[in-house]
């Protein structure tokens, strides 16, 4: 019978991490390369089987740079610190940030171009 996991996603520390490529080897399902060898690791939440090569690439890896994170959950519509999920980033009726230049202050555009 298949034990519940609780949902968690694979963290890399960029500090420890030496570009070493062994969890690239032990979860290559799982863990990309980059050029220079570092892992990709995906964002999203792991399934079981994920976890269990997500686990098994975090042991291997000599400077101990990966980790299981825990994944909160929260209700359909709820982002980061309990606001509606829409307002992530920079709110649309935001102020443009100001920058300076050598002529003076130049406002920056406060949408996509």
């Amino acid at each position: 019978m298949a034990r519940a996991t609780a949902p968690a996603r694979l963290v890399v520390d960029p500090v420890r991490c030496e570009g070493v490529g062994i969890c690239a080897y032990v979860a290559n399902r799982l863990v990309d390369l980059d050029r220079w060898g570092y892992p990709i690791v995906p964002t999203w939440p792991l399934d079981p089987r994920e976890q269990r090569a997500a686990r098994a690439a975090a042991a291997a890896c000599p400077r101990r740079a990966l980790l299981l994170e825990p994944v909160a959950r929260t209700p359909p519509g709820v982002g980061a610190g309990g606001r509606p999920a829409r307002y992530h980033g920079l709110l649309p009726h935001a102020a443009p940030q100001e920058r300076q230049t050598a002529e003076g202050p130049r406002r920056q555009p406060s949408g996509p171009l």
